[in-house]
C-alpha cells in the first residue's frame, strides 16, 4: 500500500524543453532512467546534494498538508516558476482551467497552484452532489458525474482525508545528480514513482522548478 501512496499527488509527465545551463534536456535525460541501480546513501552525497534531497522530502511534505487542505500559500518554499523551465506544453490545460489562461511567467509553481485549485472545486462540486443523493437515499449516478465533468471540464475526485502514515520520508531513495552552479536535475524514487526533479538556487536555497514522472509502480 505505501508505495501507491504518493501516486495520488498527480505530478507532471515527460516533456522536451530545452533547460539554459546544461547541454541536454528533459526528455533526453528520461531515457536513461537508473531505477535498477543502487541508491546513493545520505553519507556519500556532497553538501548541495543533502540539501536538494531536503527541499524534495519538504516538497512532499507540502504537498502532503495541501491535499488535506487545499492551502497553496505554503508551496513557494519548496516549488518555483523559473525562466529556464518554462511551464510544460501539457500542463497548460490544467492552469487555463484554474486561471482562465497562462500567466506570464507561468512554471511549475502556477501548475501546483493550479492543479489543487481545481481539485479543490471539483471536490466541493462533488461532495455538493453526494450529499444530495444521500438526502434521497441513493448514489451518485453516472448522469450526474458526466454532468460535473462537462461542468468542469475534468474528472472530479474527492478530497483526501487521511494523512500519510509515520515514516513515509524514509521510503525514498535517491539514484543520481547533476548540478551545474545554480541548475540542478535529481532522480529520485519516492515509493511509488520513479521521477526527475529539475531545481535552481535562489537566496542560497534549492527549489524544483519541474518535476517530472517517469514510471509508476507498485
Amino acid at each position: 500500500m505505501k508505495k501507491k501512496a504518493f501516486l495520488a499527488l498527480g505530478l507532471a509527465v515527460i516533456a522536451a524543453f530545452l533547460v539554459l545551463g546544461f547541454t541536454v534536456n528533459r526528455y533526453r535525460w528520461s531515457e536513461s532512467q537508473s531505477s535498477s541501480a543502487f541508491p546513493i546513501e545520505a553519507s556519500r552525497m556532497s553538501e548541495e546534494e543533502r540539501e536538494i534531497t531536503k527541499t524534495i522530502i519538504e516538497a512532499y511534505r507540502q504537498l502532503e498538508y495541501v491535499m488535506l487542505t487545499f492551502d497553496t500559500s505554503k508551496l513557494s518554499t519548496a516549488f518555483v516558476d523559473d525562466p529556464r523551465f518554462p511551464l510544460r506544453n501539457e500542463l497548460h490545460k490544467e492552469v487555463e482551467l484554474a486561471f482562465g489562461g497562462v500567466p506570464q511567467g507561468a512554471g511549475y509553481l502556477t501548475f501546483m497552484k493550479a492543479w489543487y485549485g481545481n481539485w479543490e472545486r471539483g471536490a466541493k462540486l462533488l461532495e455538493e452532489a453526494w450529499e444530495r443523493a444521500q438526502r434521497e437515499g441513493k448514489e451518485i449516478g453516472p448522469e450526474e458525474l458526466k454532468r460535473l465533468e462537462e461542468e468542469l471540464g475534468f474528472t472530479p475526485a474527492f478530497r483526501r482525508t487521511e494523512p500519510m502514515p509515520p515514516g513515509w520520508e524514509n521510503w525514498f531513495r535517491f539514484y543520481e545528480f547533476e548540478i551545474h552552479g545554480d541548475v540542478a536535475m535529481c532522480l529520485y524514487d519516492d515509493g511509488g514513482s520513479l521521477r526527475r526533479a529539475f531545481l535552481v538556487k535562489k537566496g542560497g536555497k534549492w527549489y524544483i522548478a519541474d518535476l517530472v514522472l517517469l514510471e509508476a509502480h507498485a
